[in-house]
Formats: C-alpha cells, structure tokens, sequence
C-alpha cells in the first residue's frame, strides 16, 4: 500500500529563517527599547544638574527679586528653563513666554516623562524648591527631537526588515511548495511504484527546478533495469524452457532403460554373476538418474512459483503435512531400524502448499535415515509467537561447522563420496530451503559432530 511522503521537512529552512527574522526583529527591538530607556534616564539625569547649577546661582538673585540677572544666567543653560512663583506666574525664562508650556497640575520632584511642546518631543523635569521662605517653581524640558527620529528611522526599518523577511519566507515557501515539494511527491510515487516492480509508468520529469537532473537520472536507471528486468525475464525463460526439455529428452529414453532393466530383472537368474552385477549397476544408476531429474524439476517447479505472486495458497493444518511426511517415510524407518518420535504441542494452520511442505519434511527425515546413523529422530511441531515451529532433529554423526553455512546450496555435499554410495544428489536440502522461503518463512541448522543435527523450521501462522 503505498505511503503518502512527509515532505514537511522541506519546509524546514523557510520556517528557520521565519524564525531568524522574528528572532532578530524581537533583539532589534529590545535592544532599541532598552537604548531609549538608558537614554531618557541620562536625559533626565542631565536635566536635574541642571536644574541644581540653576538653583545654586540664582538663588541670591531670586531673593533679591533680580530677574534679570536670573534671565542671563538661563540663557548660558542648553535647555528650556522658565521659574515661576508660587502663583505660576513667570519670573524667568530662557526662551520666548509666549512658548512656555503651562501645567495646570502641581509639579512633582523627579518626574520625567514625553511631552509635546511646539510639535517636538522633550524630556521635562520639574522641581518646587524653597528659597528664603518663598515657593519657586523650577520647570525644564530638553528636546529629543533627534533622537526620536533616529528611534523613528530604526523602528521603520525594522518594520521594513520585517516585511522584507517575511516577503523572503513567503517566496521561498512557494518554491519550496511548486518547485520541490510537489515534483518531489511525484517523483517518489514513481520511486514506489518501480520498487512494487511497476516499470509500466514514465518517471515525472520536471520542466525546471532542483530535481529536473535527479528525475533524469531515476528515469535512465529505471529504464536500464525495465531492460535488465526484460533480459532476465528472457534468460529465466530460457533455463526453464532448457530444463523442461532438458529433462524430458533425458526421461524419455531412462523411461525405456529402466523399463528393461526391470525385464532383464526377471530373467536375472538365469544371467551369470558378473552380468547380473552388471544389471545392478545400471539399475542404480539409473534410478539415481531419475531422482535427480524428478529433484532438478522440483526445484524449477518451485522456483517458478516464488516470482509469481498468486501462488495459489490455500489454510490447512500443520500437523496434517507433517504426519503425511512421516507415513512416506514409514518403509524407509523401519528399513533402516530407526525409530521417530512425534511431539504435536499445539495444532496451528498456516497459509501454503500442503504438498510443497510434505515434500520439505520428507526430504529433512529422510536425509536424518540416510546420513546421521542415529537411532532416533524426534520431530515436533510448537508456536512461537506468531510462527510454528517444525524441529527434525538426529543424534548422528553431525556436521562440521564448517559445512553448516553451505549446507542449503545446490549440489552441496559433506561427503561427496558417501553421497554417491547412498544416491545423494546435493538438491534435497536446497529444494527444503526454496520451499520455506516460498512460504515466507526460514529454516535453520545447529549441529555439531557427533551430537547430530537440529532442523529448525520457522513458518507463519496463518491469520484468523
């Protein structure tokens, strides 16, 4: 079934820089908050030494009622400076009455805060102060008109960077989005649909962008292996096809052989000893011809099933298999005097070929008779997790380590010249080995000498 992609992490870089931008936008305005904050705190520290320069020269003069010497004064101070009287009327000033800004509220020690005056910002402080037993009000203002529009030229650019930030986000995200995203769905559709073994569909090629030299290359590949695909298929038909005809042409005159081997057989004892011998050794050798026939076109008949994806499966109970497998092997037991003990710890269906998993325990007991010299072979079937289990195992001469590994290849013999002494032909175990893998599930062998072997087959349970 197929999955529909998370591309999510291609949006990844536009949200960094979204957040890069709202990051260094926050800083900016923190830091330019913070600067105006000091700033206004200086200001206000200025005005107030000011103030206190005034009040130190000009406190003999107020007393006096001279005016005018506190006027000259004031006009050597760079700020707004106007002191009134106890009345709020005007006593001096450094700059023009007409533009002093009168408070209605009572001036308060300390207090700085913006105000308007003439359209400008300003900074104001505000001091009562007593001198000689009379009341004076002292009020001062210091324009910050440059610096508010400094602070007005950094908050517009800020906004800008902002705006230009987020216009970057919005442009890449829609790259992201026609450019990436979407060709990049497309082209792993095709990707998934040509890993299920689909090479019907072209690969989607955008016109423009980063995956156009990608695409290409997906499309050359799956095109090269469509060919691939086409040229095994053609040389897999081929073998099967050879080994069909083959092993007909072969059968047809064993047939004919062995067919007068069997009437040569009856007249047997009036042959002499050396020609009946002789019909021994074609009698053998012609049987063990035929097996490996019949075995080589097992295996073909198997491993054509396996690249078929209907192969016609049908549910049927394990043990059923399994008992079928020993009754075969019944003659042969009792022929060799060895005895099987049967354990059925649970009765499980699987989904398979009863016929293919018969052939695979009969093949297994019937290698523990021929090469293990045990006496006993215990056979069982369990359920681990969702799997039965089939163990054939012997407590025979074993097997090498060494041999364990290859055990399962074709033609594979641990004692090439016992083999042929017994009629081995080296397909039996390849043939159990292509029939677990035909039903999805794995065998395995543990062994050693002298303590015999242990044939583990794993298969899925079927679903209820």
């Amino acid at each position: 079934m197929y999955k529909k992609p998370d591309v999510r992490f291609m949006f990844f870089i536009p949200l960094l820089i979204a957040l890069t931008v709202i990051s260094c936008v926050a800083l900016l305005m923190q830091q330019m908050f913070s600067f105006t904050h000091s700033y206004l705190l200086e200001e206000q520290h200025e005005l107030s030494e000011k103030i206190s320069m005034v009040v130190e020269k000009s406190s003999e003069f107020l007393s006096k009622h001279q005016y005018d010497k506190v006027n000259i004064i004031l006009k050597d101070i760079h700020a707004d400076i106007s002191i009134f009287d106890e009345n709020k009327n005007i006593l001096a000033t450094n700059f023009d009455k007409n533009d002093v800004f009168v408070d209605d509220a009572e001036p308060q020690d300390g207090v700085i805060y913006h105000i308007n005056v003439i359209n400008s910002k300003h900074v104001k402080d505000s001091r009562k102060i007593l001198i000689d037993g009379n009341t004076y009000y002292i009020k001062t203002s210091m324009s910050i008109e440059d610096m508010s529009n400094m602070l007005n030229r950094t908050e517009r650019n800020i906004f800008i960077t902002f705006l230009f930030g987020s216009f970057i986000v919005i442009i890449l995200s829609l790259y992201m989005f026609f450019k990436v995203r979407n060709p990049f769905v497309k082209l792993q559709q095709s990707a998934v649909k040509i890993s299920n073994g689909d090479l019907t569909n072209d690969i989607y090629i955008p016109k423009d962008g980063p995956l156009v030299e990608l695409s290409i290359a997906i499309d050359k590949m799956a095109k090269k292996l469509k060919s691939q695909i086409e040229s095994l298929k053609k040389t897999e038909e081929f073998r099967k096809n050879f080994i069909e005809d083959l092993s007909h042409e072969v059968k047809t005159p064993l047939t004919g052989i062995l067919s007068s081997i069997g009437i040569m057989k009856e007249f047997e004892s009036k042959f002499p000893e050396q020609l009946r011998k002789c019909t021994d050794i074609l009698n053998n050798h012609a049987n063990r011809l035929d097996s490996l026939i019949k075995q080589i076109l097992s295996l073909a008949v198997i491993e054509d099933l396996s690249i078929h994806e209907n192969k016609n499966f049908i549910k049927f109970y394990l043990n059923t298999s399994v008992e079928n497998a020993l009754i075969s092997c019944k003659s042969a037991l009792d022929h060799a005097g060895m005895k099987i003990n049967f354990t059925l710890n649970e009765t499980m269906e699987i989904m398979g070929d009863i016929v293919l998993i018969e052939q695979a325990v009969t093949n297994l007991i019937m290698n523990a008779i021929k090469y293990s010299k045990s006496s006993v072979i215990d056979v069982s079937i369990s359920k681990k997790d969702a799997n039965a289990i089939i163990i054939i195992q012997d407590y025979g001469i074993g097997i090498k380590q060494s041999d364990v590994e290859h055990i399962f290849n074709r033609f594979y013999r641990v004692d090439k010249a016992r083999s042929r002494e017994l009629g081995g032909s080296g397909l039996g175990l390849a043939i159990v080995k292509n029939i677990v893998l035909l039903h999805n599930g794995t065998i395995n062998l543990e062994s050693e000498l002298n303590r015999g072997c242990k044939f583990i087959i794993s298969l899925p349970i079927a679903l209820n």
